[in-house]
């Protein structure tokens, strides 16, 4: 009789930080019932400070955050940019940044494009590439 050894994958962490009330609850939503699909552990954070935290302490983790997060309508991207840089710096790490602007075009700011979701967007593709970090596309490995 062969003995068959059972494996756990462990939990992936997503930090969610949006700003937008009604994106915010209809993420929710998704996780609520698509959290155990996805094998994901998620928290809600309004605050960019607390935010920051959890990013600084946490050795994997993905986040998807407005990339203005605490300024709606405002161009000022220093926070996502500041997110992106911190967790960048991680072994494996999931980032994506949403934004209402037609069009992600701004020089100044490093956070690759692929990493920028314009609103609306698909919120059940976007949570399952987060939670399946890394992924070329969205999530890198640092070396």
């Amino acid at each position: 009789m062969q003995h068959q050894t059972h494996i756990e994958i462990p939990r992936r962490k997503l930090v969610v930080a949006l700003h937008d009330k009604n994106l915010e609850h209809l993420t929710r939503r998704f996780l609520e019932n698509y959290s155990s699909k996805l094998n994901l552990d998620y928290s809600f954070v309004r605050c960019p400070q607390q935010l920051v935290g959890i990013v600084e302490r946490e050795e994997t983790l993905a986040v998807l955050m407005d990339v203005n997060l605490g300024s709606p309508g405002s161009d000022d991207f220093s926070r996502g940019q500041n997110i992106y840089d911190l967790i960048s710096k991680k072994p494996a790490y999931g980032f994506m940044a949403v934004t209402g602007l037609e069009e992600w075009n701004h020089p100044r700011h490093k956070i690759p494009k692929e990493m920028i979701k314009i609103k609306p967007y698909d919120t059940y593709k976007v949570l399952e590439a987060l939670a399946n970090y890394p992924h070329r596309s969205l999530v890198y490995r640092n070396a």
